[in-house]
Order: C-alpha cells, then sequence, then structure tokens
C-alpha cells in the first residue's frame, strides 16, 4: 500500500485514498443560530465496515440496534461526534447540521476528538461536508455549523 500524501482539503475530497489533510484559512465561528459546532471531514467510504467505526457493537452499536454491516444505507449523511463513543447512547443519533452552503441530516457514527477550547466537533463524510460547507469549505478544511438534535426520521436509513 501506497503511504498517504499530504494533499490540500479539495484534493483529499477529490482522491481520499491518497491524502491525510490540509490546510485553508482558519475559519471564522457563527454568533447566531442555536448551538454550534467545529466541522471537519473524514474519508468515510462506500462499503465501509461498521466495525470500523465506534458505533459498531455494544448495547447501542449500530450492528446490535439496527442489523447494519456497512455505512452504506445512511451514507453519505455519516459524520463522528465528539459526544459518540464506543457503546454509548449517543451512537445513532440524527442532527440537522447547517453550515454556510446548505442543511443536511446526519446519523452519528464514529467517535473524534473534541473541536478548539473543547467545542462540540462533527467529523462529516466528505460529500455531506460539501453539502453542508460548500467549495470555500472544502478549500478550508474545517469551519463552523449550527446543529440541533432531531426525530431519527430525518436522517437516512436511521431506524432510531
Amino acid at each position: 500500500m501506497d503511504a498517504a500524501v499530504v494533499c490540500t482539503p479539495v484534493e483529499c475530497l477529490n482522491a481520499p485514498a491518497i491524502c491525510t489533510g490540509g490546510s485553508g484559512p482558519t475559519p471564522t465561528p457563527p454568533t447566531t443560530g442555536g448551538s454550534s459546532a467545529y466541522v471537519t471531514y473524514h474519508n468515510y467510504f462506500a462499503g465501509q465496515p461498521l466495525n470500523q467505526v465506534a458505533c459498531s457493537d455494544g448495547r447501542y452499536g449500530l450492528t446490535t440496534r439496527w442489523g447494519y454491516s456497512t455505512i452504506d444505507p445512511m451514507a453519505p449523511y455519516v459524520m463522528a461526534t465528539s459526544v459518540s463513543g464506543w457503546n454509548s447512547p449517543n451512537c445513532g443519533k440524527c442532527y440537522r447540521v447547517s453550515g454556510s452552503a446548505g442543511t443536511r441530516y446526519i446519523t452519528a457514527i464514529d467517535q473524534c476528538a473534541p473541536g478548539p477550547g473543547g467545542m462540540t466537533h462533527f467529523d462529516i463524510h466528505p460529500t455531506a461536508y460539501r453539502e453542508v460547507m460548500g467549495e470555500a469549505g472544502v478549500f478550508a478544511g474545517s469551519g463552523y455549523v449550527t446543529y440541533s438534535e432531531v426525530a431519527s426520521s430525518n436522517c437516512r436509513g436511521n431506524k432510531g
């Protein structure tokens, strides 16, 4: 397997198998509009087994609760959160996430570290990230959104 290379955020979204990140301008947190979260993107992929994410098995795991073996029934609207972890009751929660380019409903399937200053952090599938943050967000590689927890029926493939 070839070693990953450092790419710009745009290159990583277009060729995720070879990239390990990059950075653009520092984004500014929103000042209004609900709870705020720091967002980045994570290179989840089609067919990715759920046993590669934190919300796989255990009492609250998505394989256990919903019978899924891959992220596909929910993709591309999946993400890691800094409030999820293995066997966390936050696994499978549905969030309304609004950024500079749009709003999407995204299911928590994995765990990531907190954002700057301990802020809630969402690490979103690249396709959903682009839909929420737009090309400027892709270039920056990170940004800020507003979010709220919503009914599971809003999220693709989410069985609540």
